[in-house]
């Protein structure tokens, strides 16, 4: 089913123009059970490998409890550093931004 999704997303399209951000549907939201390293490093190689080696991000909320693990897979590019709180303020918080860019990048 992914590879029919990239297949048909990615047709005509400028792959070198395009990053792929992949989070698994059943792990969006609150209360619900986070993709782990080995599924996250499964899910993008198949898509480097159907799509010619095109970048992955990890399209879930890259927070300063994953950084480290997501920075760790070679096959993972990068992440969308998470906007949402699913409880207390909603809101942005630069000073967790910066934590999140400083564990990602080991420093």
């Amino acid at each position: 089913m992914l590879g029919q999704q990239l297949d048909a997303g990615l047709d005509g399209v400028d792959k070198s123009r395009v990053v792929i951000g992949y989070e698994p549907v059943w792990s969006i939201g609150p209360g619900k059970t986070p993709a782990d390293k080995s599924y996250i490093t499964k899910i993008a190689r198949f898509v480097k490998a159907r799509t010619g080696g095109m970048d992955v991000v990890y399209g879930g909320g890259l927070k300063a409890d994953n950084a480290s693990m997501l920075a760790s897979s070679e096959e993972i590019d990068g992440g969308l550093i998470a906007l949402t709180r699913f409880s207390g303020d909603i809101g942005f918080y630069p000073e967790e931004y910066l934590e999140i860019i400083r564990l990602y990048l080991g420093h």
